[in-house]
């Protein structure tokens, strides 16, 4: 037998098989996978950081409500403590009589347009 029928079947077998071009384009196939691997990586921390960023911004619009709803809360405590502190020097001088006499007279104007009568 002739070295070169030896050797033609055995590459006829791997030429058909696709042995052959596996060897050849194994860095090329490498490469493309792992292109593939780090653009779904890439994805993958694209969507993490959508979803921490919409945490983020749902927070702060809570934080900014929150900051709204103390503001409202914080204004009906100072005048309720004004409405308290004119009260108490409103308060009147003689108890149980039918001539009542506050302090600073009658007609007296509260924050929220009120009087005293």
């Amino acid at each position: 037998m002739d070295l070169t029928a030896l050797i033609t079947p055995i590459i006829a077998s791997l030429i058909s098989s696709g042995a052959l071009i596996t060897l050849v384009f194994y860095r090329e196939n490498k490469r493309a996978k792992q292109l593939k691997n780090d653009v779904t990586a890439s994805e993958q921390w694209k969507a993490l950081f959508e979803r921490s960023d919409n945490k983020l911004e749902n927070a702060n619009n809570k934080v900014t409500s929150l900051y709204e709803e103390l503001k409202v809360i914080r204004n009906e405590n100072n005048q309720l403590s004004t409405d308290k502190a004119v009260l108490t020097i409103l308060k009147c001088e003689s108890v149980g009589c039918p001539n009542r006499k506050p302090a600073l007279g009658e007609g007296y104007k509260f924050l929220k347009d009120e009087t005293i009568s």
